[in-house]
């Protein structure tokens, strides 16, 4: 009998407190729909009939996805197409998937509830997140670490008639940028944000990207989710209803999941299908 109770000791009553963390863990992860990037987006066709200086760029139906001015193009022509916006990108900067993009601000609406104000993460120079959110009628406050493109963010606002609040980031993701007496007054952070690993050269550099984009467009640290988990932590401090943010592999989809069950999120993933590409949209609900 003592050595039954040892063995229940040792063996049996460690299992089944791994089993009950584990149930406790996964009670708080959730996958929540597929959604189909194509469903906010425009042909090739469609696109090129809507907006003219597209014309030029379109061969047998399709463009060079390696050509910065015709990815551009393509981009602004289905921007223009859903929302009646333009935009002006400075040459070197990072051309956005504007049908992501819009799929992101969809899956917002669709899966959270309560929200008014939101903050974007690292804006860019079109500030497409957050005019997509303007548009979608949340207050807007924008962050961005490059005073250039911030100037060209609030052009790209201005020019659209949208009312949105911008500020330069320095660096910091929310301690520093927005006021201490904005804690707990945020209700949902959004950001698409850098994920290649650090320059090496001959690697990532020299890869022929159509789409562009500056260093700190681009990689997020060594690893290149140290920026997704600075900005897990920033969320968490400032006791940030939603934390959420759009990453493209599924191994950082499950790392970060983990960051944010560690701060005190809860998590849904809502699969974006992008052709043969996925990205993964991560909401972080503030337990």
């Amino acid at each position: 009998m003592h050595y039954l109770f040892i063995l229940l000791y040792k063996v049996y009553f460690p299992v089944l407190d791994q089993i009950g963390f584990f149930l406790k863990k996964t009670d708080k992860i959730g996958y929540m729909a597929d959604l189909d990037a194509s469903k906010n987006c425009v042909t090739i066709n469609d696109a090129a009939e809507h907006w003219a200086p597209l014309k030029a760029f379109v061969h047998n139906g399709k463009i060079d996805l390696g050509d910065p001015a015709s990815l551009l193009e393509y981009n602004r022509a289905i921007l223009h197409k859903l929302t009646g916006f333009t935009i002006d990108v400075p040459v070197g900067n990072l051309i956005p998937s504007i049908c992501l993009r819009a799929t992101y601000i969809r899956a917002i609406a669709e899966f959270t509830t309560g929200v008014k104000r939101v903050v974007d993460i690292g804006t860019g120079a079109t500030a497409i997140i957050a005019l997509f959110a303007a548009h979608a009628g949340y207050e807007v406050t924008a962050t961005e670490i490059d005073p250039m493109s911030l100037e060209y963010a609030k052009r790209n606002a201005e020019k659209n008639y949208l009312d949105i609040q911008f500020l330069l980031s320095k660096g910091s993701i929310l301690t520093g940028v927005l006021p201490e007496g904005e804690k707990g007054r945020i209700d949902l952070c959004m950001t698409y944000p850098p994920f290649y690993p650090n320059d090496k050269p001959g690697f990532t550099s020299k890869k022929k990207r159509g789409f562009g984009g500056t260093d700190s467009e681009l990689f997020g640290g060594t690893s290149g989710i140290e920026f997704s988990d600075r900005y897990v932590e920033e969320c968490a401090l400032f006791r940030v209803k939603y934390c959420t943010l759009m990453v493209h592999k599924q191994i950082y989809s499950e790392q970060i999941q983990e960051k944010l069950l560690n701060f005190g999120y809860s998590t849904k993933v809502v699969k974006i299908l992008a052709g043969r590409r996925s990205r993964y949209l991560l909401i972080g609900i503030l337990s």
